[in-house]
């Protein structure tokens, strides 16, 4: 009985092993900076000895599960859907989920220059309540690139005196063009943004009140 066992459960854990190699080549960036030994584990000899106590929920679940992990890892379905993502994570200071949106190779250089820019917005007295954009412009590169173009402003808000109605005031609407290239779904490689100090406001000035525009 335990032969039997052992036979079973080392049958599954290699064709889990198969399956997980398959899935890792495709779609698994969101665990690339985890330890091997630590993926092969998490993904393989756990869920092969879970199926063992638990039988079909437990392949159910252990499918669903895979499914929607390499999901996670996908790129964007359009590339306005990740430009849009990358602007919103800009205005309301918001980094999860954008992960996978970006290039491997150059996830982290995007990441500081987002993170750089929202330090230049935050450091503007008073700082922007959000930005805001409409429409896309999409034109084809190279093969499998596109670049995508749309107007972004600066938005503020104050308070009346007094204690009235909110008011917001807006900068005008500056260029900003966001590459992308088809990989796994769409995934953003470089960002050309307006610049904030000199561009949304005065370059001297980016402490103070007064805006550019």
């Amino acid at each position: 009985m335990v032969l039997r066992v052992i036979t079973w459960l080392g049958r599954h854990i290699e064709q889990g092993k198969i399956s997980y190699f398959r899935w890792e080549s495709q779609s698994s960036r969101r665990f690339k900076a985890w330890p091997v030994q630590t993926r092969w584990l998490a993904f393989v000899l756990f869920p092969a000895m879970f199926a063992g106590c638990c039988g079909g929920p437990a392949m159910w679940l252990a499918a669903w599960f895979s499914g929607a992990t390499a999901d996670a890892g996908r790129g964007a379905v359009s590339p306005e859907a990740a430009a849009n993502e990358y602007l919103l994570s800009i205005s309301y200071n918001n980094v999860e989920g954008l992960a996978p949106l970006l290039d491997d190779d150059r996830q982290d250089q995007l990441l500081r220059q987002r993170a750089a820019y929202l330090s230049e917005m935050e450091a503007t007295d008073p700082a922007p309540a959000r930005m805001s954009w409409e429409g896309y412009d999409v034109r084809p590169l190279s093969q499998g690139r596109v670049e995508v173009r749309t107007d972004v402003r600066g938005n503020w808000t104050s308070a009346a005196e007094g204690g009235g109605r909110l008011r917001m005031f807006n900068s005008e609407a500056h260029p900003w063009v966001i590459l992308l290239a088809e990989d796994d779904g769409w995934r953003i490689v470089e960002v050309r943004p307006h610049p904030w100090c000199g561009g949304y406001v005065y370059g001297d000035r980016c402490s103070g009140k007064t805006l550019a525009e």
